[in-house]
């Protein structure tokens, strides 16, 4: 079983990464490549993109969808009621 630990530390290196505590164009470069990379990071990007009347880029949609697909399969396969 997952502890309570683990989810929040989990959760803080994908805020971090989405820019929370940091601006993603104040991170180096390769913090900003590993920030696209993450579900939340492209989503910030994707909402920032549509907020300012652009369409998202087709990577921040795959990135989200790849996610979802991911963690999708990988809940139906091991989560149960009991």
């Amino acid at each position: 079983m997952v502890s309570v630990g683990t989810i929040v530390w989990l959760s803080s290196e994908l805020m971090f990464f989405a820019g929370l505590w940091l601006p993603i164009a104040n991170m180096p470069a390769t913090l900003q490549h590993i920030s696209h990379a993450t579900p939340l990071g492209a989503a910030v990007q994707a909402l920032t993109d549509s907020a300012q009347g652009h369409w998202p880029t087709w990577l921040q949609l795959v990135t989200m969808a790849a996610y979802a697909a991911a963690f999708g399969l990988a809940a139906a396969r091991w989560f149960r009621w009991e």
